[in-house]
C-alpha cells in the first residue's frame, strides 16, 4: 500500500525507485544530525579531519 503513491507495479521498477532514494539519501538529503550536510559530504568532511578532531558520538549505559 505504501508503493502505491509511487506506482511501483513491478519489481524491476521497485529496484529502480531503491536505487533512486540511495542516491537521493546518500547524496543530496541534507541531515540536521550532520550539519545539513548529506551523508557522503560529512564522509568526505571528517575523512580529512585528524582523528583527534573528528566528531565523537556520546553513548549511555542506562543501566549503571
Amino acid at each position: 500500500m505504501y508503493l502505491k503513491p509511487w506506482g511501483i507495479r513491478t519489481f524491476k521498477e521497485l529496484q529502480q525507485a531503491c536505487q533512486e532514494l540511495m542516491y537521493v539519501n546518500n547524496y543530496q538529503r541534507a541531515i540536521e544530525q550532520l550539519g545539513q550536510l548529506s551523508p557522503n559530504q560529512f564522509e568526505q568532511l571528517i575523512a580529512k579531519l585528524h582523528p583527534d578532531e573528528r566528531p565523537k558520538k556520546v553513548l549511555y549505559d542506562f543501566n549503571n
